[in-house]
C-alpha cells in the first residue's frame, strides 16, 4: 500500500495485495494477490483472489470473482457481480 492511498480501517486485506493511488471504502474485503491501481472501491465490496483493477470505479456491495481483470475507465454500479476469470 502506497502513501497516496486511503483504506478505511474496517477493511480486511489479505497477504500479497498491492494498492497504489486508490481509495478503499469501509467494510471491503480484499483477498490474496489482488492488485488495485488508480481506482476507487466503495463500501462493502469483496474482491476475490487474483483480481486486477486499473483506473476504475467499483460501486457499493459488489462482488468481483477470482482473477477478474477490470481495466481503465470501467465503472461498475452498486451490487454488481462479476464472474470468476472475467475481463472488462
Amino acid at each position: 500500500v502506497d502513501e497516496k492511498s486511503f483504506i478505511h480501517e474496517s477493511c480486511i486485506i489479505k497477504d500479497g495485495v498491492v494498492i497504489e493511488n486508490s481509495v478503499i471504502g469501509e467494510k471491503c474485503r480484499i483477498e490474496e494477490r489482488v492488485s488495485i491501481r488508480d481506482s476507487v472501491i466503495l463500501s462493502g465490496t469483496r474482491l476475490k483472489s487474483g483480481a486486477q483493477l486499473q483506473s476504475c470505479v467499483v460501486g457499493k456491495n459488489c462482488l468481483l470473482g477470482e482473477s477478474v481483470a477490470i481495466r481503465k475507465g470501467a465503472m461498475l454500479g452498486d451490487k454488481s457481480h462479476i464472474a470468476d476469470f472475467s475481463r472488462m
